[in-house]
């Protein structure tokens, strides 16, 4: 019964995305076309006819309502056609599928990065309260969400790069390296792993080291913060002081029982960190010249790109959904209280 509810809840979490998802396009669209500008007078140039500039506004659906706009492109999203880049002249799907992968790899790993080092700090802080552990473990949360995550890129660039020259510059997923493989998966470490070529694994891992650390450092601050928060609070409670006076060892007692209770708020912080570092890391993609959507979108908005921009905004905003629901279906499976 209880998988039964689950399922439901999950097939009524889905249908609920498409009116998510028709609102954040409707923001999108308007806001895009609120701001002074058009794609075509963009790549047009100024040396156009007037005569040819009204018939690619014409092709664009630009020089239409507003209202008829948005409904044209939802049909035209209805039927898979998100568009053509006007920069790289492309469709946005073809766009997005080709530039996912880099931005899914970066982030992934750097999550991986800051989830490793901010659950244990979290906890160490929690257990050896007011110590000095603690205070090492407040600073470096605050340095996290104070420090500028540009300034932090580019420190990293100057120290590991410039001046010791242990690590490749800012130039994409492969560093150095001029081998390239057909994508298999589209994680880079993963298919050079799959194909044999250890050289390019081993290029691929230097140049993501850099930005990796620095998302994660910036990922892990507010990890870290909830996970000491919620750990405190759980190590105070009474069931936690009844399984110490029974003798259970202590390690027990914080693993199986202390952070099996506090993980749903700290779940809870790794999927909003997540979903933001999805479609949130573009400073991090242009700093060290990543090819993925942050740099795509960021393009997308200097040149005006409705049709990018619009896409970048679908894609991103059903990744939260999906994150959300994995979210909620985590929570169910740690806390059998949860009714849907």
């Amino acid at each position: 019964m209880g998988s039964t509810r689950l399922l439901l809840y999950a097939a009524r979490r889905l249908l609920f995305i498409v009116p998510v998802l028709l609102v954040a396009l409707f923001l999108v669209f308007a806001l895009t076309r609120i701001v002074p500008g058009n794609p075509v007078d963009r790549v047009a140039g100024p040396y156009i006819s007037n005569e040819r500039r009204a018939e690619l506004k014409h092709i664009a659906y630009l020089d239409r309502p507003f209202y008829e706009q948005f409904a044209l492109y939802l049909r035209d999203l209805s039927h898979g056609n998100m568009g053509t880049s006007y920069t790289t002249a492309q469709d946005v799907s073809k766009d997005l599928r080709q530039r996912f992968p880099a931005t899914f790899e970066l982030v992934t790993y750097a999550m991986l990065f800051a989830i490793a080092v901010a659950i244990p700090l979290g906890i160490a802080a929690a257990i050896k309260k007011d110590s000095w552990i603690d205070s090492v473990a407040r600073a470096v949360s605050v340095l996290g969400v104070s420090m500028p995550i540009f300034w932090l890129g580019l420190m990293l660039l100057y120290v590991f790069f410039y001046f010791l020259d242990w690590l490749p510059g800012p130039v994409g997923r492969t560093g150095s390296a001029t081998v390239f493989i057909k994508p298999i998966t589209g994680f880079l470490t993963v298919d050079s792993l799959i194909t044999g070529n250890l050289d390019l694994f081993g290029q691929v891992v230097k140049a993501l080291v850099l930005p990796c650390f620095t998302l994660g450092f910036v990922a892990m601050a507010p990890i870290a913060r909830m996970t000491r928060a919620v750990m405190v609070e759980v190590l105070q409670s009474d069931y936690i002081r009844t399984a110490r006076s029974l003798g259970l060892p202590f390690r027990v007692v914080v693993l199986r029982h202390a952070l099996k209770n506090a993980m749903i708020p700290i779940l809870t912080i790794i999927a909003a960190v997540y979903g933001y570092a999805l479609g949130g890391e573009v400073l991090v993609e242009i700093i060290f010249s990543w090819p993925g959507m942050g740099q795509y979108s960021y393009n997308a908005l200097l040149s005006s790109d409705f049709p990018a921009i619009q896409g970048f905004v679908l894609l991103v905003t059903l990744l939260y959904m999906v994150i959300y629901l994995f979210l909620d279906i985590a929570n169910a499976a740690l806390d059998p209280r949860v009714r849907y």
